[in-house]
């Protein structure tokens, strides 16, 4: 698609969401793909992440690091990294965030063939869910910068869409996420 048009339902209580209901983006970058991972543009990734949440984001007032779809994180040792996820998280379907959800998206990222994701996620050796809201991450060596890897770039999609309707079903027909806005119409 040469330009895609995006309209966004506002899914936050902010005081813009509560006295607009609908949001229009227009978005003039090439798009490959209905498959957020298959996306290299960065223009996109942030579009990508207000519809399915990233983990994390920064905070340009203030000069830091903060989580979208995280409470917070700890590093317990130089490679390994514990993400605490939000337990107030709900899909646009209703669905609570789960860190399966997490390590799926991980996964995907890395091992999905339309891929151009790949980069982001490659210093994670890996992923694995702690309990509902935990996930583990080891580094393949001392990461610090880990959280600029994956800073507006790890999108978190519903595992559980994906196992019953495909990737290229669900991505197309059920693009149900976790970030503050829900996709209405791609054109």
């Amino acid at each position: 698609m040469a330009a895609v048009i995006a309209t966004l339902i506002a899914g936050s209580k902010s005081v813009e969401a509560q006295t607009r209901s609908q949001l229009v983006v227009g978005v003039t970058e090439n798009i490959g793909s209905y498959n957020p991972v298959a996306d290299s543009v960065s223009f996109m990734s942030s579009v990508w992440c207000q519809v399915y949440g990233c983990l994390v984001t920064y905070d340009f007032e203030k000069s830091a690091y903060t989580g979208m779809l995280v409470e917070r994180w700890e590093v317990t040792d130089p490679n390994t990294w514990i993400f605490h996820l939000r337990r107030d998280i709900k899909s646009h379907d209703g669905q609570p965030l789960t860190a399966a959800d997490v390590v799926f998206s991980i996964d995907r990222i890395r091992n999905d063939r339309q891929t151009a994701q790949r980069a982001n996620v490659a210093p994670i050796k890996t992923a694995e869910v702690i309990d509902a809201h935990t996930v583990k991450m080891v580094t393949r060596e001392p990461t610090a910068e880990l959280l600029e890897y994956i800073t507006d770039r790890v999108m978190v999609m519903q595992k559980r869409l994906i196992e019953a309707h495909g990737s290229r079903d669900a991505d197309r027909k059920y693009p149900y996420g976790f970030g503050p806005y829900r996709l209405k119409a791609l054109s």
